[in-house]
């Protein structure tokens, strides 16, 4: 009998919080960009620039027509890319970004994608 007593104070499965919970709020800050091109350019030199440096290549707005169709993202590389609808081509290949600070993109490349 104490053999289970013991397992069951030992199970974890607490029915009350503990007085001495920690309810410190921990949620991280998100950073929003416009929906504009220089939105989406600032987007890319804080998550993409690292990794593809427009001196190494990488030059959106020169390839625009290679990774966006005007007025439909889910037709878009970019935007299948920095959504992290293919993990083929999911960026930064490190884990998808925050919605919240992707949803500019989708909004850009649908309203045009006017430079």
């Amino acid at each position: 009998m104490f053999i289970i007593a013991a397992l069951l104070a030992c199970s974890g499965d607490d029915p009350e919080p503990s007085a001495t919970a920690d309810t410190t709020d921990t949620a991280v800050a998100v950073k929003t960009y416009e929906p504009t091109w220089d939105g989406v350019q600032e987007l890319f030199e804080d998550h993409c620039d690292s990794c593809h440096p427009a001196t190494n290549g990488l030059d959106l707005r020169a390839g625009i027509d290679a990774y966006v169709v005007p007025g439909d993202s889910a037709a878009s590389d970019l935007w299948i890319s920095v959504s992290g609808q293919s993990l083929s081509t999911m960026m930064p290949p490190s884990g998808i970004l925050d919605p919240a600070s992707v949803a500019h993109v989708q909004q850009w490349i649908d309203d045009g994608a006017v430079q």
